[in-house]
């Protein structure tokens, strides 16, 4: 793909990925650098503000990172898909960050499959128009459709399209995310050749994968696909200890063959939807009712200049309060 004018001219993959993600990774740095640098710009003498204040902003997302994760791998406790969602992506409502629809939408298949309604997990994949996503968006979603031929026992129909997905999310290694990406893409591979090849040297990568390691839903699930492989392979005391591992990351994986409840019933994708939102089901937005169908709510991007003029105005405020102290220090 080539694009003319004053854009670089696309070629690979990995050329679209970068042009995609690169926007939000600058407002990253430049608030990072609008921190540091501007105390140094306006003052000498606090010039150890920057990073000191640089510092304690990183600590504190650290610290809400971890809290994040914990968060989001206590809800996979939680008996309904769409209850899982709302602690993941709630915060994400009605969403200005056009990479949220698409992110949360895979999020929410891969539930809706585990949790055992894999025609509410397409139906949600339909309702995007991956033609106007990024390369490495497309490949996701392929992952996830893999993902869920996995379920179905289609093994031969996900490893192809986990094969055909790895050139879609190719980024630089130096990208942030691209080593990231690289394991996920190794994992899915290794399924589908451990499921579709009876290859146990692919098994034994999968122990090993520090992706599978670190997420509960991944975790489990490959947990439940081993126990699919041992059981095949004749080790049926395996095949039972994978299964114990697996349930106990994904209680309600009702899809992976945990026994459903008398008391849940089956889920179905609602009938209707709001004409006004394709992304949405009816009562997406109902508080309180954590079964409720739950998806993001595009809105409409403001000025292209918001974000920019944030930092422009930190700086701005940094100068400011600076010269209001020194006026007050030195009088």
């Amino acid at each position: 793909m080539a694009q003319s004018g004053w854009r670089t001219r696309l070629r690979t993959y990995r050329d679209e990925n970068v042009l995609a993600l690169r926007g939000s990774w600058l407002k990253v740095v430049a608030f990072f650098v609008g921190v540091v640098v501007a105390p140094a710009v306006v003052g000498w003498r606090f010039a150890w503000i920057g990073p000191t204040v640089a510092g304690v902003l990183v600590v504190l997302m650290l610290l809400r990172h971890l809290a994040s994760e914990k968060r989001n791998s206590n809800a996979l406790d939680l008996a309904s898909p769409d209850a899982v969602a709302r602690v993941w992506y709630g915060a994400y409502v009605n969403s200005e960050m056009p990479l949220m629809v698409p992110i949360a939408t895979l999020g929410l298949a891969q539930l809706h499959a585990v949790y055992g309604d894999t025609p509410r997990a397409e139906e949600l994949l339909e309702r995007v128009d991956w033609d106007k996503q990024s390369p490495l968006m497309r490949g996701n979603r392929d992952y996830v459709r893999a993902f869920i031929e996995h379920i179905r026992g289609n093994d031969v129909a996900a490893a192809r399209l986990a094969r055909a997905a790895a050139p879609l999310i190719e980024l630089p290694r130096w990208f942030p995310g691209a080593r990231q990406a690289r394991r996920y893409a190794a994992v899915m591979d290794d399924l589908g050749k451990m499921l579709a090849e009876d290859d146990r040297a692919a098994a034994s990568r999968l122990d090993a994968s520090k992706v599978v390691r670190k997420g509960r839903l991944l975790r489990g699930f490959v947990a439940w696909a081993r126990s699919r492989a041992e059981e095949r392979w004749g080790d049926h005391e395996a095949a039972t200890v994978w299964l114990g591992r697996s349930r106990a990351d994904l209680p309600h994986a009702y899809g992976l063959g945990v026994p459903r409840p008398e008391t849940v019933a089956p889920m179905r994708a609602p009938a209707v939807l709001d004409p006004a939102n394709p992304y949405a089901a009816p009562a997406a937005n109902v508080t309180g009712a954590s079964d409720a169908p739950f998806e993001l709510r595009p809105r409409e991007k403001g000025p292209k200049t918001a974000t920019w003029a944030g930092i422009v105005l930190w700086v701005v405020l940094v100068a400011v309060v600076y010269a209001i102290y020194t006026f007050v220090r030195f009088r």
